[in-house]
């Protein structure tokens, strides 16, 4: 009667107990309070530190929290840009309209002779601003500097133009003088016009006579005298005289279209005295535009590798 009486609750199985693998002495070393029963065990399924894929069913409340702020950060980071799209690009871009005519007071020439269309510059200057979507101050002045390049660039073009076509008509002068002075066929049909008229006058001078005497071996009278001796010699004459004259006229018109194509040929570039420095000013202008292409495409490229801001900043809860 005096041994205590047997405990009639059922005991639990001990291999469906869980037991911490990483317990040690230290475990027990605070006093127990109560019976450990399965009643009394938390409802919890137990984690393992050792194997951490056996806690990847199990919630993370810190994990998720900064997984969301992540996700925030992300799509303000994807709103920022270096394009037109942004705040900051709008804000350039609505510039660009206001500021992009300045320039043009000193690029283009608005008075003189050679005075230029300043409409025509806007509009290259638009255009490129267009293309190049300049972000900043430093953007848009290359790109106002690129479109004065351009704009003597084409100045340079128009330059030789005039060049080709002032030396070409020079050219065409010199030869068709020369051609007055030492052209035969110029100077028969010249002759035979002279005695056409002086024929019709009634007297023909004795030059006239000579000159088909000694370069034609032509004598205009039968008679060999200055002067017809009846009406129809003097019809007769008349009649070969314009027949030559028409010959002599398609001949000199033929021998003009010859010295032209040859004149055109020949001052189909800047004279020489200008060539040296025409082309040494138009490779000056082209090397400033690729260094300023350059400069633009560095300087964007520059600004879209450069860490944005992400303006992540959380709002203080009480």
């Amino acid at each position: 009667e005096g041994l205590p009486k047997e405990d009639s609750r059922p005991q639990p199985d001990l291999d469906d107990v869980a037991i911490p693998e990483h317990s040690d002495e230290t475990s027990f070393s605070q006093p127990l309070t109560g019976p450990t029963t399965l009643d009394s065990a938390p409802k919890t399924p137990p984690t393992s530190s050792v194997n951490p894929s056996a806690n990847k069913g199990a919630p993370a409340a810190s994990k998720g929290k900064a997984s969301q702020r992540k996700i925030a950060a992300n799509r303000r980071n994807s709103q920022l840009s270096t394009g037109p799209k942004t705040q900051q690009g709008k804000k350039f871009s609505s510039r660009n309209a206001t500021k992009h005519g300045i320039l043009a007071r000193d690029a283009v020439i608005e008075y003189g002779p050679g005075r230029e269309n300043v409409e025509d510059f806007e509009r290259l200057e638009a255009a490129l601003l267009e293309e190049w979507q300049p972000t900043s101050d430093a953007q848009r002045i290359r790109v106002q500097e690129l479109a004065d390049t351009m704009w003597r660039l084409r100045r340079v073009v128009r330059h030789e133009v005039g060049q080709v076509v002032s030396g070409t008509e020079s050219m065409v002068s010199w030869k068709l003088g020369m051609q007055q002075r030492f052209s035969r066929k110029f100077r028969l049909r010249d002759y035979v016009r002279r005695a056409i008229v002086e024929l019709r006058a009634g007297k023909v001078s004795p030059e006239t006579l000579e000159f088909f005497k000694s370069e034609l071996h032509v004598e205009l009278f039968s008679s060999n005298v200055s002067q017809p001796v009846t009406p129809e010699e003097r019809d007769r004459v008349l009649a070969d005289l314009e027949r030559e004259l028409q010959a002599a006229t398609v001949a000199v018109e033929e021998e003009d279209k010859q010295a032209v194509a040859t004149a055109v040929k020949m001052g189909a570039l800047p004279r020489p005295e200008d060539l040296d420095p025409y082309v040494r000013y138009e490779r000056m202008l082209q090397l400033k535009r690729d260094s300023l292409i350059k400069e633009l495409m560095q300087m964007q490229q520059k600004a879209v590798h450069s860490p944005q801001p992400t303006h992540t900043k959380q709002k203080k809860t009480a």
